[in-house]
């Protein structure tokens, strides 16, 4: 019976008699008592010596007051008890197994407890705190779908936070038969250690324990020459392996090799495009083959890590403004970037780049490689000709090769051309007043987008000409009112990319490649490039300017009389300002009259 329904029952008293009274008292009051204990046993009323516990399924009010804590409790286990959940207590501390704000949680400050070992595999967004395991240091950690568990802060850090990469490096050891020796000539750090990463040794797939802070191990850093060794938290680019035999229990000769795991910093948080390929160059080694298309083609003057990182691609021009006319930083079609840790290639290389297999032959003949120096960009692409065989662009294997001549390397930029086309129409029309119609002839010539690129010097003497229309040409250079024919010099027409080399034998006798080149293709289309002193950066003409070209010639004949034959020829080239300021408007008139009489 409910409670509801024993209090219900309750009987009003009439003055009927003595004996009514005393009965429906009675009846009240077990009617009463029965109510109050089921309402107890309903709430799981328990009273002890110093407090009273009450269990109610619902409460709905508009108010609770609790003095003294509040307990919450979960699903009933297995063993009948139910485990509390939620816990409030008096001091205001809330004890919860899980907490969850649909918008925002707000508080002074957030201390999060050392979490256990680490799972594969987070929740999106989960951050934790853990002590060092493995070769994870102490640390707070954020799961990110992209990288995985990624470290906030930790360590050293200084407080800020850091992404991780990892690093294998592999070399040939020394041989070694006494401890405390350099376990290998050729096993450099370098990218350098992250603070506080871990090192793990193999030798010949074997792992060894590298020595933290200690030489009692096979293996420890040193960058004392092995006299003291380096913790882990401490090393840097300038320590280097040290073998003990004895402890190792067997020593070391050249067959063997040497391969050490590390981290270092990774700047793009593993985001998609970015890896590197670090390998040990060995003296005079030609030709090395890295990832990413790239193989380094000089040989190498000393023995020493290299490495080539490719980068995701801008995705915008900004910090490309100083790039030449029609060439932008989204229109990249790789980044790399080249590090010589261990001055490998002190005097710089010659590099050679493969392009994707997809890249069409109009899109590779417009792809220039680009490095950059600060905000500076200078076109390295080597172009065709005598003096650039055999480093010619080749589209067959998609290969382009460049040249830098320092040793700092850098990042460097394969960009694709971006032009607009413009239209250059010639018109010739002839009239004859005794009969004959009128004729017009129309010859549509492709845009002006011939680029150029000098070696440097104030006086250059290299100048490499790419870009559109391709080709064939004849091509004359007039330097300061001398002619020279340079197809007839070099034997053959001229395609672009092509570069002119005053060093080379072929193209002694000139003096310097500053002047004039005018360059005429069968159909008559004519294009003129200047190339000026001075230039100290990738310049380029033509690229981003709109050639208006108009020629007219009339000729007038009259049969009855005397003869007037009137020739006027005028040309006007406008040439609207590029990015980088230079004079911006030409304009040159010719007009030739000739009058013959009988």
């Amino acid at each position: 019976m409910s409670v509801q329904i024993k209090l219900s029952s309750v009987k009003t008293l009439t003055n009927a008699s003595t004996t009514a009274v005393v009965e429906l008292s009675n009846f009240n009051f077990t009617a009463l008592t029965s109510s109050i204990k089921e309402f107890l046993r309903t709430v799981n009323y328990v009273q002890g010596d110093t407090n009273v516990s009450i269990d109610i399924q619902t409460i709905a009010s508009d108010l609770v007051t609790v003095r003294k804590g509040l307990s919450v409790y979960g699903t009933q286990l297995g063993s009948g008890t139910n485990p509390p959940v939620i816990k409030l207590e008096p001091s205001g501390t809330v004890l919860a197994k899980n907490f969850v704000a649909e918008e925002v949680a707000e508080v002074t400050r957030l201390r999060i407890n050392v979490f256990g070992t680490l799972p594969p595999v987070g929740l999106p967004g989960e951050i934790i705190y853990i002590v060092s395991q493995g070769e994870r240091r102490e640390g707070v950690y954020v799961w990110l779908n992209s990288t995985g568990w990624t470290l906030l802060s930790g360590g050293t850090g200084g407080g800020s936070a850091v992404c991780m990469q990892e690093v294998l490096i592999s070399a040939p050891a020394n041989t070694v038969t006494a401890n405390n020796t350099l376990a290998s000539s050729t096993l450099f750090f370098f990218p350098p250690p992250l603070a506080s990463t871990a090192f793990m040794l193999f030798v010949n797939g074997l792992y060894t324990a590298v020595g933290n802070g200690t030489k009692n191990a096979p293996a420890y850093l040193s960058s004392d020459s092995g006299v003291t060794a380096v913790q882990h938290n401490e090393a840097d680019s300038t320590c280097l392996l040290y073998w003990n035999p004895t402890i190792a229990g067997y020593s070391l000769d050249p067959t063997d090799t040497l391969t050490v795991h590390y981290f270092t910093v990774d700047p793009y948080c593993s985001q998609s495009g970015y890896t590197c390929d670090t390998q040990v160059i060995q003296a005079g080694a030609i030709d090395t083959q890295f990832a990413y298309g790239v193989q380094m083609i000089s040989p190498a003057v000393s023995t020493g890590s290299f490495a080539v990182c490719r980068s995701p691609n801008p995705g915008s021009n900004i910090g490309g403004e100083n790039l030449p006319n029609g060439y932008y930083l989204d229109r990249t079609v790789s980044t790399v970037s080249l590090t010589d840790w261990a001055d490998v290639f002190p005097g710089g290389s010659i590099m050679k780049f493969t392009v994707p297999d997809t890249t069409t032959e109009e899109d590779f003949n417009l792809i220039r490689v680009f490095n950059q120096v600060g905000t500076s960009f200078t076109d390295i692409t080597i172009g065709l000709g005598p003096s650039s065989s055999p480093y010619s662009p080749n589209y067959a294997t998609k290969s382009i090769y460049a040249e830098t001549t320092t040793g700092a390397f850098g990042t460097f930029y394969l960009i694709k051309g971006d032009f607009t086309p413009t239209t250059t129409t010639s018109t010739s029309t002839t009239t004859t007043t005794t009969a004959g119609p009128t004729t017009t002839t129309t010859t549509t010539c492709a845009p002006n987008q011939i680029l150029y690129s000098t070696d440097g010097k104030f006086y250059p003497t290299r100048v490499t000409f790419y870009g559109l229309p391709v080709g064939p040409y004849n091509v004359e250079f007039n330097r300061n009112g001398t002619i020279y024919n340079l197809t007839g010099m070099l034997g053959s027409q001229i395609n672009l990319s092509w570069t002119l080399n005053v060093d080379d034998p072929t193209f002694s006798i000139i003096p310097s490649v500053v002047g004039t080149y005018t360059f005429t293709r069968p159909n008559g289309c004519t294009y003129q490039v200047s190339v000026p002193t001075g230039t100290t950066t990738t310049t380029t003409t033509g690229s981003s300017t709109t050639t208006s070209t108009t020629s007219t010639s009339t000729t007038t004949t009259t049969t009855a009389g005397p003869t007037t034959t009137t020739t006027t020829s005028t040309t006007t080239t406008t040439t609207l300002p590029p990015r980088v300021p230079r004079p911006n408007f030409t304009t040159t008139s010719s007009t030739t009259t000739t009058t013959a009489t009988p």
